[in-house]
């Protein structure tokens, strides 16, 4: 055997290029791998939205939450009590907390946020068919926000005992609203909404629903204030309200804010009320 330099050479490039194909090779095939599991993630991203969508338009809602996932159906079930504790939390529970533990809670909020950003995409697709563009709700907490900002607005809030009743999520919507520069009326409008203790927003857009679905079939009902909702005319909401037919109050009870030029704003209920 020929054991030449030049010939050892050869063969040390020989094997370093063989080495390096495997190492390509084995690169390709994890990255083919990543790619197959993140079609896997977003196939049943896709079915979880899909199958959300579905349940949305059954009438019993909770009924689908409780039946979503059921071989881990005690960890939800664990899961459920916690996030249904969080929306029932108010300002009687806050103002006991230290500031440390307020900080602390709002910065919870801030690593759930992009949960709820997720939650909102998802709503958005699911309602914009069936909602006005003007009636869908904006994202809840504004970029840019800081967590000492929440929690001093939140003090602030309920230095009112007006608002000690209204649960701490739908509070930071409030402070959120005041950060964002919102019309102080419609402020005021969704505060005064939250102290009537409403119906969670799943369910109340569940009912709307049906009630649009009505409507889109040419049933008329000008003494409702859903119905100005859905045909999302300005001028024609000013003249019921003109004629008697309906009132900002009638807005207000339905959770809508109806200013003077007749532009209605959803008005908003993240917490659970009883």
């Amino acid at each position: 055997m020929d054991n030449k330099p030049g010939n050892v050479d050869n063969e040390e490039k020989i094997g370093q290029k063989a080495e390096g194909e495997i190492s390509d090779i084995e690169k390709l095939k994890a990255a083919e791998k990543k790619i197959a599991d993140l079609k896997s993630k977003n196939e049943e991203l896709e079915k979880r939205a899909s199958d959300a969508e579905a349940a949305l338009l059954q009438p019993d809602y909770l009924n689908f939450l409780d039946s979503l996932d059921k071989k881990s159906q005690e960890e939800e079930t664990v899961q459920k009590e916690k996030y249904v504790y969080v929306l029932e939390n108010d300002g009687n529970i806050w103002l006991k907390l230290s500031e440390d533990f307020r900080i602390g809670y709002v910065v919870g909020f801030f690593a759930g946020k992009d949960i709820a950003d997720q939650q909102y995409k998802i709503f958005i697709k699911i309602w914009s068919n069936s909602l006005p563009p003007s009636l869908l709700p904006s994202s809840y907490i504004p970029k840019g926000t800081t967590t000492e900002q929440i929690k001093d607005g939140i003090n602030a809030f309920y230095k009112d005992f007006a608002n000690r009743k209204i649960k701490i999520v739908d509070a930071i919507s409030v402070v959120s609203m005041q950060i964002k520069g919102e019309d102080p009326k419609l402020i005021e409008a969704q505060i005064g909404y939250l102290r009537t203790a409403p119906e969670i927003d799943a369910m109340r857009y569940l009912q709307e629903v049906k009630e649009y679905g009505k409507y889109r079939k040419g049933k008329k009902e000008p003494n409702n204030p859903l119905y100005y909702c859905y045909i999302d005319d300005k001028k024609e909401t000013l003249k019921a309200i003109e004629k008697g037919l309906v009132s900002k109050e009638h807005f207000l009870k339905a959770g809508y804010y109806c200013d003077e030029q007749g532009n209605l704003a959803p008005l908003i209920c993240y917490g659970i009320y009883k």
